[in-house]
């Protein structure tokens, strides 16, 4: 798919999430489930078939020192069963990440991580290096993505929850 076409997608997904949201820039993180759940529904009218992926997720965002970077994490616990309930009640959800994986050509596509810069300003740190894309789809350039069988099980269990819910 041409560039020019995953744009108006991305765009597309933006628009949908900001007016179901009240307006995307008002949330300084957890987008990835919105953003990442509807561009799947977006990509279904477009042809493109997806599954959902979860787990943990990493992005440097600074030099540390002359061999290292800063990086912003995402860390998913295979150890740690979550409790449905009290996310229900609270609707917050553990440390993971969410992002989608075309079904043919295996390539990650991520319309969530043009808000890492804003997540890491509301923990109180910098972005030093140029802004990541809006989005990924396909190179993950220094991205790094740890798929979880439990995560996407866990969160596919999540969304099957607040679908009832909030029908």
């Amino acid at each position: 798919m041409d560039t020019e076409t995953k744009d108006h997608i991305f765009y597309k997904v933006w628009d949908e999430v900001d007016n179901e949201l009240g307006g995307l820039s008002t949330l300084p993180y957890g987008v990835c489930v919105p953003m990442n759940f509807t561009g799947r529904g977006i990509l279904r009218n477009f042809g493109v078939s997806t599954s959902v992926k979860a787990g943990s997720f990493s992005f440097p965002y600074a030099e540390k020192n002359k061999t290292e970077n800063k990086i912003i994490k995402y860390t998913w616990d295979d150890t740690v069963a979550p409790d449905l309930v009290s996310i229900s009640l609270t609707g917050k959800l553990p440390e993971l990440h969410i992002w989608l994986e075309d079904d043919i050509t295996k390539e990650i596509i991520d319309f969530s991580i043009f808000k890492l810069p804003d997540h890491l300003k509301s923990m109180g740190h910098k972005w030093e290096y140029p802004a990541p894309p809006l989005y990924i789809w396909g190179d993950i350039g220094k991205a790094k993505y740890i798929e979880s069988q439990s995560a996407i099980e866990f969160i596919m269990a999540v969304n099957e929850m607040w679908d009832n819910i909030y029908g």
